[in-house]
């Protein structure tokens, strides 16, 4: 089986530096701090297969051919003994390769494969339902991300302060999962892996750094304990305010744990009077509508790159006012009876044959469910408000972006009322047809609400 060809950025002078992303990114998810890396190494940041403008592997998706693709890359390059630094997905895959003996020093932020089958089975519903969200919001991405409310909703799973993300930041992450081509494939892949396996001590080719956020809601803070047990010579850092992201949410103190932990054969030099402002400032080159290469290659070809990416279609959605309007007036109809918990009104705004995607555990079609999983709600929450931070619709569908609020004073999924009060985001996309739901898919907060009931642990 033939290996796939890799798409890579190259820049920068000084010993080599590896970069490997995460699910559904591509190699310019390291800008917010590509520029400071390189400075002082030689960076190679690749696009995984399947990603970005990679093919996709010949074959089936899987942990160990992804590792194995990667391996390969390195070795046809000439860059045996490269340090390695990977992002979520992409640090699971580092981990491998150190563990095979491949590379050089390791630094693994927020790495998979650490989860207990519990998490693993919450992990996989929540990416499954966010994912299918994600895309099915690409026309509405730019209204969303344009402001902080839609960013916070969105990457609220992926980030301690999605609100300060430059909404170009945002948007591009968003339009890298549509163009994915391996998306699903290596999702499965990725769940439905066994546990990664670890390196017995002084076995690694070089230093292994994991790097993990305290408020990473993704790969959650208690596995880091089980990572560096599997991998016992490696050191343990914690970013604090940070999510799954360190190079999000804590740009400078990602590069400086980078340049610190890596290239052990020839010592890097941080310095503090250089640093810029790096999540503002290096996001520039990757705006909509701009090439942000360099020198982007084909590792079978010796010519760099000669196209971008395609630019984001901005084209007008029409003009269907009277659609909109309606569709929006059932949207907030239907909100206003939740609230009030008038849910007989549901009868005349949804469809007999309305259609959720992401339905309650038992529910039932049509208004009838919808009734029946509210009502179990302000029985649960008697004070249970939504309150929409932002709403974007085009003529058919109605997207928002919502908080929701309650104090649990009732039974709730076999828990008896704490009386705690829960505050947690959703996001969810109504297609509507003559004032009626006819198709739903919604995704909010559940992890952060029993933990905020104290159902489950922090």
């Amino acid at each position: 089986m033939s290996t796939p060809r890799l798409n890579f950025e190259r820049r920068g002078r000084g010993s080599p530096l590896l970069l490997v992303h995460g699910l559904g990114a591509s190699w310019p998810s390291w800008s917010p701090i590509l520029d400071e890396l390189a400075r002082h190494r030689d960076v190679v940041a690749i696009d995984l297969p399947g990603f970005g403008d990679s093919p996709p592997l010949p074959g089936e998706v899987t942990i160990a051919a992804l590792s194995t693709t990667v391996a390969d890359f390195i070795h046809a390059q000439g860059l045996v003994g490269i340090d390695t630094v990977g992002s979520s997905l992409g640090a699971r895959i580092v981990l491998e390769l150190a563990r095979r003996g491949v590379g050089g020093d390791t630094v693994a932020l927020d790495p998979g494969g650490f989860w207990t089958s519990g998490e693993l089975r919450y992990l996989s519903i929540s990416l499954k339902a966010s994912v299918a969200l994600v895309l099915r919001l690409q026309r509405a991405m730019p209204a969303l991300t344009g402001n902080a409310a839609g960013r916070t909703v969105l990457l609220s799973q992926f980030s301690a302060a999605p609100w300060r993300l430059p909404k170009d930041v945002a948007l591009h992450e968003m339009r890298s999962f549509a163009r994915a081509t391996s998306l699903h494939e290596t999702l499965e892949a990725l769940i439905g892996a066994p546990p990664q396996e670890g390196a017995p001590a002084g076995s690694t080719p070089g230093r292994v750094t994991i790097g993990w956020g305290r408020q990473d809601r993704v790969t959650l803070p208690r596995q880091a304990a089980r990572a560096q047990r599997l991998f016992p010579d490696a050191e343990l850092h914690w970013f604090e305010r940070c999510g799954h992201f360190p190079m999000w949410d804590q740009p400078r103190e990602a590069a400086e744990l980078i340049l610190t932990r890596t290239g052990s054969r020839h010592e890097v030099r941080w310095r503090p009077s250089e640093q810029l402002s790096l999540l503002s400032a290096v996001w520039m080159g990757v705006a909509v509508g701009r090439c942000p290469r360099r020198e982007a290659h084909f590792t079978s070809l010796t010519r760099p790159l000669s196209r971008c990416p395609p630019s984001i279609d901005r084209r007008s959605e029409g003009a269907g006012m009277f659609d909109k309007k309606t569709n929006v007036a059932a949207q907030e109809a239907f909100g206003a009876a939740v609230n009030s918990g008038s849910l007989d009104a549901l009868d005349d705004l949804v469809a007999a044959d309305s259609v959720d995607h992401d339905p309650a555990p038992g529910q039932a079609p049509g208004a009838e469910g919808y009734r029946a999983m509210f009502t179990e709600m302000r029985t649960a929450f008697p004070d249970l408000h939504i309150e929409v931070e932002n709403l974007t619709a085009t003529d058919d569908d109605v997207a928002i972006a919502y908080t929701v609020t309650g104090t649990h004073d009732g039974p709730f999924q076999g828990h008896a009322g704490t009386g705690k009060t829960m505050k947690v985001r959703g996001l969810q996309i109504g297609r509507f047809a003559d004032g009626k739901l006819v198709e739903h898919w919604g995704s909010s907060d559940q992890l952060g609400m029993m933990t905020q009931l104290g159902i489950v642990d922090a």
